[in-house]
């Protein structure tokens, strides 16, 4: 048997239907529902932006490419998580604006 190569995934993760509403992501077997709502600069994300997604441990879910980490209970409770990082207040296309200039990681690190 192979291993995968340090820091790489192995557990699924995918975007799939984008709304006006949020996005869903399919998360091993289960579908969860992400709200512009409550995570308000994903509306600003493109497609692509999106669909850079990992999982790199059961509960915990990472977009890379924008150092933004969110824990599974997080995307189902948002109520009981009222506390944001810095980066992340303020005007959604402002903070995406700022995401973008201060990129972190290469694209599809996890």
């Amino acid at each position: 048997m192979k291993s995968s190569r340090n820091g790489t995934s192995t557990l699924p993760v995918s975007v799939g239907a984008i709304t006006a509403r949020g996005f869903w992501l399919t998360v091993g077997a289960r579908k969860v529902f992400v709200s512009y709502r409550a995570f308000p600069w994903f509306r600003e994300f493109t497609p692509r932006e999106l669909a850079n997604v990992c999982r790199p441990f059961p509960d915990h879910i990472r977009w890379p490419e924008f150092d933004i980490d969110l824990q599974l209970d997080s995307i189902k409770h948002p109520a009981k998580y009222p506390l944001l990082e810095k980066r992340l207040r303020g005007d959604p296309a402002q903070v995406v604006e700022v995401l973008r200039r201060e990129k972190k990681r290469p694209t599809g690190a996890c």
